[in-house]
């Protein structure tokens, strides 16, 4: 399902599948078979920009779809990093989902009222009388009147040490000067970690890859176990080995391909909240 705002053009048309077979009887064979494929173009006119926001619904189905129904929410707030969704099924359920792609600390609200959020992601499913919400990064969604709220929508800080089993320590885990809450509250969750400018080596030659010298914005997931406390440090201990050491204000990885980071290294801790 792809909603369209009257500026798309999309094409349905099929697209060679390769259905290699490779036996002692016969050769490889190849681009034997075709299937479906969907393109969604939209060309800017001149002077406009080519920035676009393309929404669509991915539905797996065995049968006939459960979808009556896929439309785009206006927004108050027009622009290229938001959208809102209605998805009503043919059993009469009907889903909300509002997306903010850009500055979370803003409120977005439909032209009709019907769903606002302040955060990141918002989500509401209504089947006759029981309605499920879910709030991701954010502070406030309100849906029909009714408000799901959060204190914090993200919890963030910088890691200033590491701790590795692997090196002989009790626990794998970031330190941090940040207080967070301790115990299991955010077991389960991801910590993201950003890390500042990897200095690209160059080739034996001198020269660098693609001619790039530098790389930012990289950034890597790992899961938390549990929280402590330990000589004014907070210790968010992970899940699996982190395999790197943070020296000199420097990150390494221990592991292939052994980059070496500038810092500082921000985390971000993404919080959500279910209600039923």
């Amino acid at each position: 399902h792809v909603v369209d705002d009257g500026n798309d053009h999309i094409y349905l048309g099929k697209s060679p599948v390769d259905h290699r077979k490779r036996d002692t009887r016969e050769q490889a064979t190849i681009f034997n078979g075709w299937r479906p494929s969907l393109l969604v173009r939209r060309r800017a006119s001149e002077g406009q920009s080519l920035q676009s926001l393309f929404v669509s619904v991915i539905e797996p189905l065995n049968g006939a779809s459960a979808i009556s129904k896929v439309e785009r929410l206006p927004l108050e707030q027009t622009d290229t990093e938001s959208v809102a969704v209605r998805i009503t099924f043919v059993d009469g359920r009907e889903d909300l989902g509002i997306v903010n792609l850009s500055d979370p600390s803003r409120t977005l609200t439909s032209t009709d009222k019907t769903i606002s959020l302040s955060g990141r992601f918002g989500m509401v499913s209504k089947s006759g009388g029981a309605r499920k919400a879910w709030l991701i990064a954010g502070k406030q969604l309100s849906v029909y009147g009714k408000k799901l709220t959060m204190a914090d929508a993200v919890l963030t800080g910088v890691v200033t040490g590491v701790s590795r089993r692997h090196a002989g320590a009790a626990s794998d885990a970031f330190l941090t000067d940040t207080p967070l809450p301790t115990g299991t509250a955010l077991r389960g969750r991801w910590l993201s970690l950003s890390f500042g400018a990897y200095k690209v080596i160059p080739e034996k030659d001198g020269s660098f890859p693609l001619g790039i010298k530098e790389q930012t914005g990289i950034r890597q997931m790992y899961q938390i176990d549990h929280v402590e406390r330990r000589d004014g440090k907070t210790w968010i201990c992970l899940t699996e080995d982190p395999a790197l050491s943070i020296k000199d204000g420097m990150a390494t990885e221990e592991v292939r391909p052994h980059r070496t980071f500038d810092g500082p290294f921000r985390f971000e801790i993404t919080l959500s909240k279910h209600v039923k």
